[in-house]
């Protein structure tokens, strides 16, 4: 996933914090930290203030919670 973040060219990143072997806020920085110039939206699970924090503190273009809303 890091290496297609680096090496391609794309208008926007849908990106989740929770992924395998590398977490989503760690790929968010390093693209950041290599100025890639690409929108990227935070869509996840993980819904804590800290979390939502962490994600603009590291660059995204917005955080989106992936929060189950039941009506009866």
């Amino acid at each position: 996933m890091l290496d297609i973040a680096l090496n391609g060219i794309y208008n926007l990143i849908i990106l989740d914090a929770i992924l395998p072997f590398i977490g989503g806020f760690e790929i968010l920085k390093i693209i950041r930290e290599n100025n890639i110039d690409v929108k990227i939206i935070m869509l996840t699970a993980k819904s804590e203030l800290e979390d939502n924090l962490n994600g603009f503190n590291y660059g995204t273009d917005d955080y989106i919670n992936k929060k189950l809303y039941l009506t009866m």
